[in-house]
């Protein structure tokens, strides 16, 4: 009887997911909480409900990503929960290349534009102090990075020791961010980004949001990684954020050669959802070279030469070598 009733409690439970989730879709465990207390400080870095989980030279790197989204007028999605899920998809430009933002919800998809080169502010050094301008530029190049062994590299130890003992501020992201922003005076010459949103039906919803269910999104990690070494001529990096209900999940990446994994799949969809796949190419797949094929011979056509008799050798009698007895 015991064992019939956990059959049925199993059973029950099974059935109970799968019409919530054929009601509407329903996302797996795993991304980040959301912040239980948000200070000020907070509310300009993307990435809050990662906060203690990114490397301190990571989370320094991300402090930027206030002003890419705020070019696009673009909410923090990683403080608390919206009333829909909603996905963001970003593509930073590269020179020629335009700034590419996806945002998904259960009804809409947006697609927002902006020139890589048209920045909303400049920046001008003279606003800060000299001093200021040489911290910040010290963050910039050692903030959160390993220190130095110090048997190995004694003066570059006692150099970056002495810097942070003589200006506490030097450990203070909230420093740097103070700073950079009194650099910054608005750019007159800024362009608005383009934005077009469209529909989506709910069967086109619900094929993304499986793709990336099965592609294991909930739990990768925040970033990954391509070990190559390579460069590329255009956008490598790209991120894909969640904010759904009962979580918050962020994940970023670059193309690798002839990786094709469900992840990067998933979002390659919604790029052609979105009528991007041209911009945002994730499948970088590299063709070997065809051995099979072999060049042609080259054929020569027949030509006739006319006979030529070769001349006669003037005979001349064999010499005798000196020593000879003959």
């Amino acid at each position: 009887m015991k064992t019939g009733s956990t059959t049925w409690y199993i059973l029950m439970t099974f059935s109970i997911c799968l019409t919530a989730c054929r009601a509407g879709p329903c996302f797996p465990p795993g991304g980040y909480p959301y912040p239980e207390k948000i200070a000020d400080k907070d509310t300009d870095f993307y990435l809050s409900a990662l906060k203690g989980i990114l490397s301190k030279r990571d989370s320094f790197q991300h402090i930027g990503d206030y002003f890419g989204f705020r070019k696009f007028d673009e909410p923090n999605l990683s403080l608390r929960p919206l009333k829909t899920p909603e996905f963001r998809f970003y593509q930073p430009g590269y020179l020629r290349y335009d700034d590419l933002l996806i945002v998904l919800t259960p009804q809409t998809l947006t697609v927002k534009r902006h020139k890589a080169d048209n920045e909303r502010f400049t920046t001008d050094s003279a606003r800060i102090s000299p001093l200021d301008h040489r911290l910040i530029e010290f963050m910039q190049r050692h903030f959160g990075r390993p220190r130095p062994d110090s048997s190995k590299r004694p003066l570059w130890y006692r150099y970056i020791d002495s810097m942070e003992n003589q200006y506490p501020q030097l450990k203070d992201p909230a420093y740097y961010v103070r700073t950079i922003k009194k650099e910054l005076i608005p750019d007159t010459t800024f362009l608005p980004y383009q934005s077009s949103t469209r529909a989506i039906t709910q069967s086109e919803y619900q094929l993304f949001i499986d793709s990336l269910n099965a592609s294991g999104y909930w739990h990768l990690p925040y970033v990954r990684e391509c070990h190559e070494g390579i460069a590329v001529d255009g956008p490598s990096y790209f991120s894909l954020e969640a904010n759904t209900p009962d979580q918050y999940n962020f994940v970023s990446g670059y193309p690798c050669p002839n990786d094709t994994n469900l992840f990067y799949k998933a979002c390659q969809h919604l790029a052609r959802l979105a009528g991007l796949e041209k911009e945002i190419d994730l499948l970088w797949i590299e063709v070997p070279p065809d051995t099979t094929q072999h060049k042609k011979p080259i054929v020569v056509e027949d030509v006739q030469f006319e006979d030529v008799k070769e001349p006669r050798k003037p005979h001349h009698p064999k010499k005798l070598h000196p020593n000879s007895n003959k």
